[in-house]
């Protein structure tokens, strides 16, 4: 995965889901989409280890368009959805 892909959680009344988007769309546009609460926002890091040991998914950083940052939650989030 790209290491500059933004992300937005979103909360549906039922839990807080991610979405994983392009560097080149503003939070705010790909928050516009949702018809949710947006709980946070920023960019994900996700790490392959080198002996192939397990992933590591991260938050981090923050949405300026949004005024939401990463919170440490949501690195679990982000994991839960890109590996099932």
């Amino acid at each position: 995965m790209n290491r500059q892909s933004k992300y937005i959680v979103f909360d549906d009344g039922l839990g807080e889901h991610a979405v994983i988007f392009p560097r080149h769309i503003a939070h705010a546009t790909m928050a516009t989409m949702l018809n949710h609460r947006v709980v946070s926002a920023g960019f994900v890091a996700v790490e392959v280890a080198a002996d192939g040991g397990g992933v590591t998914v991260q938050g981090h950083g923050e949405s300026v368009s949004l005024g939401l940052a990463s919170r440490p939650e949501d690195g679990e989030i982000l994991r839960r959805m890109l590996i099932p």
